[in-house]
């Protein structure tokens, strides 16, 4: 038996007691948790793991979110916050679980010698010899090496978004030509390889300019809105919003969704 109470004040400064029935209070609640599971039903699957993943306190997921959408998230989030310790041992435990992301596990070991800078080295070899398992033997002694090279670690390696590619002072161009080079299949596909990279800039670009010039293209542009999303930077979404009324393009749903979420960022 429980009973609800709440306190209210009128303009006059008077104090109202109200006492809601059990059967309001369990209505109330059914239609909260009806409203949840519709969002959770209709919602695209990288905007619900949008929502729930930067609040995810456990370091591995369990199947619980798709590998490749939850990687990109978690990229970007490393990209914006290199000392998020916590997303690092997220990052590296999934591609350590995931077949799909195998290839990205060096990578994403390397982003963490980079954010720890010469520190933490007993998160480092725990977290190593946890990804071991899906490591090449090559790659797992690289990794050991490099921990305490002045200058190795930088060394680009797949799936890093923090290594800027200098190697004993030789410079790694990596996006140099980098659609003749790669032969996309599309402009997504592209943008996505950007991303995968923590080059958000020449993605949020390129996916803006496709938008432009095919409006009705949804995917280009739930990718071009979870981006906007992940890096919180509503100046872009606002700017984006200006370009499509100036060319008389006509606000989708979900863009016009996107403008109100924007308000919280």
């Amino acid at each position: 038996m429980f009973c609800i109470i709440i306190f209210t004040k009128d303009k006059n400064n008077n104090n109202h007691i109200h006492t809601p029935s059990a059967e309001s209070v369990l209505t109330g609640l059914t239609k909260r948790l009806a409203m949840q599971t519709f969002v959770e039903e209709q919602a695209p699957q990288h905007f619900l793991i949008d929502l729930k993943l930067p609040q995810e306190t456990r370091l591995r997921f369990s199947g619980e979110y798709e590998p490749v959408a939850a990687w990109r998230l978690l990229s970007r989030y490393i990209s914006r916050y290199p000392q998020d310790l916590r997303v690092h041992a997220q990052r590296i435990l999934l591609a350590t679980d995931s077949t799909n992301l195998g290839d990205f596990l060096t990578g994403a070991l390397q982003d963490l010698i980079i954010a720890l800078s010469g520190k933490g080295k007993p998160l480092f070899k725990d977290l190593l010899m946890q990804a071991r398992p899906a490591l090449s033997e090559t790659d797992f002694q690289h990794l050991q090496t490099t921990y305490d090279a002045e200058n190795l670690h930088q060394c680009w390696k797949k799936g890093s978004v923090l290594a800027n590619g200098v190697c004993d002072a030789k410079p790694l161009v990596l996006f140099e030509g980098i659609e003749e080079e790669a032969g996309f299949a599309d402009t997504l596909e592209e943008a996505r390889a950007y991303i995968d990279y923590g080059q958000l800039e020449e993605a949020r670009l390129l996916l803006e300019n496709e938008l432009l010039e095919k409006p009705d293209a949804q995917d280009i542009e739930e990718e071009l809105l979870f981006l906007y999303q992940s890096i919180r930077q509503r100046h872009y979404l606002d700017t984006m919003t200006d370009k499509l009324k100036t060319s008389n393009i006509e606000l989708s749903p979900a863009w016009k969704q996107s403008l109100e979420d924007a308000n919280s960022w």
